[in-house]
C-alpha cells in the first residue's frame, strides 16, 4: 500500500539500526537455539563475543531490545540492544526455556529497559499542565497511568514504577509543564538534574 500510495503516506525516516537482526532473533526464540554474536560497548570501542540463551524481543523508545539468558554470565538475565549487534549466528545448540520466564511479568514496573530486583516499584504523582497534560493522556509515559484530577489548567496522573535514571531524565525533558508530587526521591533527583542544568550556564 505504501508503494503505491508514497504521496499520501510520510513514514519516520529515522529508523533503528539492528532491525535486521529481529527475524533471526525471532526464530531463535521459537526454536530454543542458542545465538552468538559480536556486542559493540555504547560508551567505548570495546567488543565481545556474547552467548545467549534468546528469551523474548522488546520495543522501547524506538529501539529494539532482546532479552535473553547471558551464557558468560551465569545465565542471568539481561538486555541487549539489536543497534550495538552484528555478526549474528543461531547455532544448533538447543536449549530449555525457564517455565517461569515471563516478558511482561519482568518489565511490569519498568520505564524502559532496566528492570531487577534491585528496584521497588513506587506510587509517583504528577501535575501536567495543559496543553502538555494532552499529550500525556493521548500517549501514557507508563502502562499504569491513570488520571486522578482535572481542572481547566492541569490533569493529575499517578503511576507505579521504578524509579530509575531514564524516567528521571524523561520527567526533567518536560521542563516547567510538570510538577512532581510524590515520591520525595524524584521530587529530589529532578531538582538536581535542574541545578546541575543551571550550573551549565
Amino acid at each position: 500500500m505504501t508503494n503505491r500510495l508514497p504521496q499520501f503516506i510520510d513514514y519516520e525516516k529515522r529508523r533503528p539500526k539492528g532491525t535486521e537482526n529481529l527475524n533471526g532473533l525471532l526464530q531463535a526464540i521459537k526454536n530454543n537455539q542458542r545465538v552468538r554474536f559480536t556486542y559493540h560497548k555504547i560508551w567505548t570501542d570495546d567488543t565481545q563475543i556474547r552467548y545467549i540463551e534468546p528469551l523474548a524481543l522488546k520495543e522501547s523508545i524506538n529501539r529494539w531490545y532482546v532479552v535473553a539468558c547471558d551464557m558468560e554470565d551465569n545465565k542471568k538475565i539481561k538486555t541487549f540492544a539489536l543497534d550495538r549487534i552484528s555478526e549474528i549466528i543461531n547455532t544448533s545448540e538447543k536449549f530449555i526455556r525457564p517455565n517461569d520466564f515471563d516478558v511482561n511479568e519482568l518489565f511490569k514496573y519498568s520505564f524502559g529497559i532496566i528492570s531487577g530486583a534491585h528496584f521497588k516499584p513506587e506510587k509517583v504523582k504528577l501535575i501536567f499542565y495543559k496543553p502538555e497534560a494532552e499529550y500525556i493522556r493521548s500517549l501514557r509515559l507508563h502502562h499504569t497511568q491513570k488520571e486522578t484530577k482535572e481542572t481547566d489548567d492541569e490533569i493529575h496522573f499517578e503511576m507505579t514504577l521504578y524509579i530509575t535514571e531514564d524516567f528521571i531524565k524523561e520527567i526533567v525533558s518536560h521542563g516547567s509543564n510538570v510538577k512532581v508530587l510524590k515520591p520525595n526521591s524524584l521530587i529530589r533527583a529532578v531538582k538536581e538534574h535542574h541545578k546541575e542544568a543551571l550550573d551549565l550556564y
